[in-house]
């Protein structure tokens, strides 16, 4: 399910599932969110996503900032929207 949420966002509905292990395929992601307006940043190891106004839409604590924590940051998001 979390896959289907971040296929939409990329129109790649046939796509193999390499959101988690794959820099291309979640970075894209991450632009279109950033297209929106919105702020993705990482801060002494949370990685947020931030609003115009400086409203944390959503915030995923990491400890290594690798990809699996914009992956979840990605999906928080796309839930919500």
């Amino acid at each position: 399910m979390d896959n289907d949420c971040l296929k939409k966002w990329q129109n790649k509905d046939n796509a193999i599932d390499n959101y988690r292990t794959d820099w291309d395929w979640i970075m894209p992601v991450i632009e279109k969110i950033e297209s929106l307006g919105y702020w993705v940043n990482r801060i002494d190891g949370d990685l947020t996503i931030v609003d115009e106004v400086g409203n944390i839409i959503c915030c995923t604590p990491t400890s290594s900032g690798g990809i699996e924590s914009y992956y979840l940051i990605a999906v928080d998001f796309c839930k919500k929207r």
